[in-house]
């Protein structure tokens, strides 16, 4: 049984307070914090340039941070 705790999770990325970019995350608390990515993507306007890089390194610095297990 999925525990309240496991759901899914969005997060936007901004540079410069303009969101650039989204992510949809689960993370499973019941299965020692593994994270898992379902979707991402930045957005048209702001690809190129390393951007959907930097959203996932941001990703992954927040996971992370929130004690999640999280691996490229």
């Amino acid at each position: 049984m999925m525990a309240a705790t496991d759901r899914l999770r969005m997060i936007y990325f901004r540079r410069m307070g303009v969101r650039i970019g989204a992510a949809q995350y689960k993370t499973y608390l019941t299965a020692d914090g593994k994270c898992f990515i379902l979707d991402f993507w930045p957005f048209p306007k702001c690809r190129g340039n390393i951007t959907g890089h930097d959203c996932f390194d941001a990703l992954v610095s927040y996971a992370r941070a929130m004690g999640r297990l999280i691996t490229r």
